[in-house]
């Protein structure tokens, strides 16, 4: 009878270990607007030592290096939910571009998206 009840306090235990199996999801929304945050210190970052100018992709800003010598990202991280942080020029006259992730349904433009929107000082 001892061995019964070890075993049914080590299932009990191995059940709570192992984490609830229902509740409502983690909100990573806070996750992903601090990645974009970072993402958008890089191109500003980027724009002020390349003359106002954008960079093309977010991988400009792991392949090409500041004066120091050191890449403006180290890697551009996937978002919360495992997808690509998305990034797009606005208008590269006036500096603006617009960042996001597409959130949990991973759909563009719906309401669950996590947009981050900048612009960059231009030269005179």
């Amino acid at each position: 009878m001892g061995w019964a009840l070890v075993g049914a306090l080590l299932a009990g235990c191995a059940s709570r270990d192992a984490g609830p199996a229902y509740g409502p999801p983690p909100n990573l929304a806070p996750a992903a607007s601090s990645d974009l945050g970072q993402i958008e210190a890089a191109v500003r970052r980027y724009a002020a030592e390349h003359g106002g100018r954008l960079p093309t992709t977010l991988d400009d800003l792991v392949n090409e290096t500041g004066p120091d010598g050191s890449p403006y990202l180290r890697r551009v991280a996937r978002d919360p939910w495992g997808g690509r942080y998305d990034y797009a020029i606005e208008s590269s006259r006036a500096g603006t571009f617009d960042l996001r992730s597409y959130g949990p349904d991973r759909l563009p433009a719906t309401g669950d998206d996590v947009v981050a929107r900048g612009a960059v000082a231009r030269p005179d």
